[in-house]
Formats: C-alpha cells, sequence, structure tokens
C-alpha cells in the first residue's frame, strides 16, 4: 500500500488517488489556509502530521498503528479511541449483583442474570456479564457483537486485556479467557442473528484457551452440537492471531491483515467471529462476522455472542 500511495493508484475516470510525489509537486509552495464551507473543518487537526500507511507508521499515536485502526490512510495525529482500555462497566449501569460469597462463575439459577463480580486464581476479581435468557442460566458472555461502532481490528495488546462495554459490545480480554477455561471444564455457546431476524447456534462440549506463553491456544474444543454448522473445528490447536502479532498457520499471509479481525487463524477461516461489522454482505473474502457453516463466507451477522458455562459446577 506504501508504495501504491507514492506513485499513484486508481482511474482517472473512476475512483483513484494521484499519488503523494505528485501531490508534493503541485502543492509545494503552499501551506494548509483558512477554512470556508459548510461540511466543518475537520483537516486543520492534522494540520504538520506526516502521512502514514499500515506498512510505514508516522503518526503521533505511541499506542497504535492509525492507519491499521482506522482501515485507511492519512495524515494522522492521535486516534486514540476511548475504548481502548479494560472491558469497562458504564457510569449509568449501577449494578453488580449481589452476592454473599465470592463468585467463581455466574450464578447458575433460572432467571439470574448481569453483571457480577467473579475471583479466579491470578487475577485480580473482575466484572462480568451473565446472561441466562438465550440458552438457559448460568452462561458468562466473553463476546458480543451488535453494531458497527466498537472497532474489533485491535492489536495484540488490546485483545489480551479486553476492551468494549458490558452493557453493548466488547470483548472480555485473553488473560480473562484463559483464567475462566483454567479454572474447570467450560462448554462454548456460539449465537447468532442474522439481518432478517433468524437465528442460530453452535454449542461445543469443552473449550480452553492456553496462556500467553502458549500464544492463547484453543487446545480444547469439544464435540459440536446446533444448526449453525461446525465452523470453529477447524481452528482447534490453532494460536491466537492480531494484525501485529501474526500466528496463523498461512506462510505466506497475515490472515488477522487479511480477514480484517483477531482469530485463532489457521489458513485462514472457517470463523472470523471478530472480523469487521457490516451490513449482511462483507467488503472481502470472509472479513466480517462471519460462520460458514450458516450462511458461508460472504455473510457477516447482525447479532453474535459468544458464551461460557461451566459443565459441572463445583
Amino acid at each position: 500500500m506504501g508504495h501504491l500511495v507514492l506513485n499513484a493508484f486508481g482511474y482517472l475516470s473512476g475512483d483513484f488517488f494521484m499519488g503523494l510525489d505528485k501531490l508534493h509537486a503541485i502543492t509545494k509552495s503552499h501551506t494548509l489556509g483558512s477554512y470556508t464551507g459548510d461540511a466543518g473543518d475537520s483537516l486543520s487537526y492534522h494540520q504538520g502530521n506526516k502521512f502514514s500507511t499500515y506498512d510505514k507508521d508516522d503518526d503521533v499515536d505511541d499506542s497504535q498503528n492509525c492507519a491499521l485502526s482506522r482501515l485507511g490512510a492519512w495524515w494522522y495525529k492521535n486516534c486514540t479511541n476511548s475504548l481502548t482500555d479494560e472491558v469497562a462497566i458504564p457510569e449509568d449501569t449501577g449494578y453488580i449483583g449481589n452476592t454473599t460469597e465470592p463468585l467463581t462463575y455466574c450464578p447458575q439459577a433460572f432467571g439470574v442474570e448481569g453483571i457480577f463480580e467473579i475471583t479466579l486464581p491470578g487475577l485480580d476479581p473482575f466484572p462480568v456479564l451473565c446472561d441466562a435468557q438465550i440458552a438457559g442460566a448460568g452462561y458468562t458472555v466473553i463476546a458480543s457483537r451488535s453494531n458497527v461502532e466498537l472497532n474489533f481490528f485491535r492489536n495484540w495488546t488490546e485483545y489480551k486485556r479486553g476492551f468494549g462495554y458490558l452493557s453493548g459490545d466488547f470483548f472480555i480480554g485473553l488473560d480473562k479467557l484463559h483464567a475462566i477455561t483454567k479454572s474447570q471444564t467450560y462448554e462454548l455457546y456460539v449465537h447468532f442473528e442474522d439481518f432478517e431476524g433468524n437465528t442460530r447456534f453452535a454449542r461445543y462440549d469443552e473449550f480452553y484457551i492456553e496462556n500467553e506463553n502458549e500464544l492463547f491456544k484453543m487446545s480444547k474444543l469439544g464435540t459440536y452440537t446446533g444448526d449453525a454448522g461446525d465452523s470453529l473445528s477447524y481452528h482447534k490447536n490453532n494460536k491466537f492471531s492480531t494484525y501485529d502479532n501474526d500466528n496463523d498457520g498461512f506462510e505466506n499471509t497475515n490472515c488477522a491483515l487479511d480477514r480484517l479481525g483477531a482469530w485463532w487463524y489457521r489458513s485462514c477461516t472457517d470463523s472470523n467471529l471478530f472480523g469487521t461489522y457490516y451490513f449482511k454482505e462483507t467488503a472481502s473474502y470472509a472479513s466480517g462476522i462471519v460462520w460458514y457453516g450458516w450462511r458461508g463466507s460472504r455473510y457477516s451477522y447482525k447479532t453474535m455472542k459468544m458464551m461460557l458455562r461451566p459443565t459441572s459446577v463445583c
């Protein structure tokens, strides 16, 4: 992309960019002047900044590559996203479930759901979202997708910590996911809704994620049941990958970059639930919230939830 931006691309009769070399030659004796117009001034913020592409990061944001985060190229300044911190409880939630003793998993009682605090070895107590409606009581939601607002195309550090809001879209974080699945045997339940209002699910009777030393490898995945098709077994025994930490099994391709997401990529996908949010059709092959087993590689779902529940209460 970098050399393409430098030398121009596209067709003058359609969409194109003329190239940075030509743009420099044309504007060499000029600066960014005063704004006029009716669209609002959204360019002055970028004055004085260098041009960045995904393979040449020249922005001033030390926490991330803005070209990757924003899926583009520009004179980026600081692209910090307010949702890059760990999974948070919004201030207006005002509720963490009341319990008499510390919890190690979501309450298993019928109808009991909401945000609860759990305690697991190796981590400080942390809040989790418990769901009792979709598939029965006692499920811990580890990932939720429902709209385009929360960007899931993030780096390794962000996936390790988790991001988003428990009352909306979020990912719980790989460190917490490892701790949860290590504490006892868990089943995985994945819930889908398409844009026509149809729902399906995939359930696996065991699910275990290794620690960071093993690059959060999905080392255990049990037997599939459901009506969405099995699109996760292909990824069993694969390590987690992000655009800045390529651990997939595809020698010549960074699957996270190619699929615009993060996942337990192999070479590359049978599913991509942390891909880009689209309205039905993906812009490129398998880059959306895809699960091949139901609607194929080019359909991106409206909502998706990944949930865990202990196979036995101990």
